[in-house]
């Protein structure tokens, strides 16, 4: 069954879907989502088969990821992307600044036609004047979501001697 875009966002999200709707036609990308800084879901793939709580926790996870690594990385003002590996599967997030991407991919994604495709899209966002606020870097990362009691005592001292440098 297909699923009805004006049904399921107001007219920006629908217009973000609709840009979005290439990402799922790339081979091997399985599930994709657009979410905030904050790991709040702005878009999902229509029909995705992730369920509410899953997608919400993977987002939430995805930001607290991107939190630490723009902590090691250098400010160098380009987007990032990072692709974590597993048996079986690909997950590959870019870092917009203010957003992310994330597809979750099979054996059989190439990496290269999905970064390409995605410059695209994200240029194509970059345009419309409704969507620039998710490409703008944010000035320090915001740890917000990263509490002593997420990351235990160990790992919360390395992670705020990092925020001090």
């Amino acid at each position: 069954m297909a699923l009805n875009l004006k049904t399921v966002a107001p007219k920006n999200r629908r217009s973000l879907l609709e840009s979005l709707l290439a990402v799922g036609r790339i081979r091997g990308v399985q599930d994709y989502l657009f979410a905030d800084s904050r790991g709040t879901i702005l878009a999902r793939k229509p029909g995705s088969n992730l369920k509410d709580d899953m997608a919400i926790a993977c987002a939430r996870d995805i930001a607290q990821e991107r939190q630490i690594l723009s902590l090691l990385s250098p400010p160098d003002g380009n987007e990032r992307v990072f692709d974590f590996r597993f048996e079986g599967g690909l997950l590959m997030v870019w870092d917009f600044g203010s957003s992310y991407l994330l597809a979750l991919c099979g054996e059989d994604a190439n990496p290269s036609i999905a970064r390409m495709t995605i410059n695209v899209i994200k240029e194509e966002l970059k345009r419309d004047k409704r969507f620039k606020g998710y490409f703008v870097p944010t000035a320090a990362p915001d740890c917000s979501l990263l509490s002593e009691q997420d990351l235990g005592s160990e790992l919360s001292k390395h992670l705020a001697a990092l925020k001090q440098k």
